[in-house]
């Protein structure tokens, strides 16, 4: 498997370089890796690992989704060496404009046990949400800083927009990240880049 450092050598000067996990773990479902990306299927959650590194102090990732069991909250962790940090050391909000929808899904929290980065609506099709995150310094003994975007399309033909951040408040190091709906189980696709230094 390709690994970040090894794309460094023969990639452009700047720009983002694409990490695979070393390893994934899911709750429930299924996954694979394929084209620097890991796909899942019917997860409770998706972990991955040794993906954050001194290399590089700033990460974007990418993920979509194609199917939900229920109507959620959509969150992630920060993890290390295997295990998330699940402890109340979470602050964030986004603003989100609804079209169709007079509940925007505005969120704010503080003291929580995960981010959150967005919303999803079980009765869609396929292709229904997306996301870009992108997180700095993770890996670095200091406050984790992140900011993001989503467009979710709800029934019935509507769309929820949103754009926030938030940021890890105890200084710990972190090497992964675990994605999971906040009930039921999702299915989609995640992309992990460095940014080069």
């Amino acid at each position: 498997m390709t690994k970040a450092r090894d794309l460094a050598t023969s990639g452009p000067a700047s720009g983002l370089v694409a990490i695979d996990p070393s390893s994934v773990a899911v709750g429930s479902g299924s996954y694979t890796i394929s084209d620097n990306n890991v796909n899942f299927s019917n997860v409770s959650s998706v972990s991955l690992n040794d993906i954050f590194t001194s290399s590089y102090e700033n990460y974007n990732i990418k993920i979509e989704l194609s199917a939900i069991s229920i109507d959620c909250g959509l969150r992630f962790r920060f993890r290390a060496s295997g295990t998330d940090d699940s402890g109340g050391n979470y602050i964030g909000a986004y603003p989100a404009i609804s079209y169709l929808n007079a509940a925007a899904n505005n969120y704010s929290g503080a003291g929580a046990t995960s981010h959150q980065f967005g919303t999803a609506d079980a009765g869609t099709s396929a292709h229904f949400y997306f996301s870009d995150i992108i997180i700095n310094k993770p890996a670095v003994a200091v406050q984790t800083l992140h900011t993001l975007t989503f467009t979710a399309v709800l029934t019935p033909g509507g769309v929820t927009a949103g754009a926030g951040g938030g940021v890890h408040n105890n200084g710990s190091v972190f090497d992964g990240i675990t994605f999971f709906p906040a009930s039921g189980t999702f299915s989609g696709k995640v992309w992990v880049y460095g940014y080069r230094n």
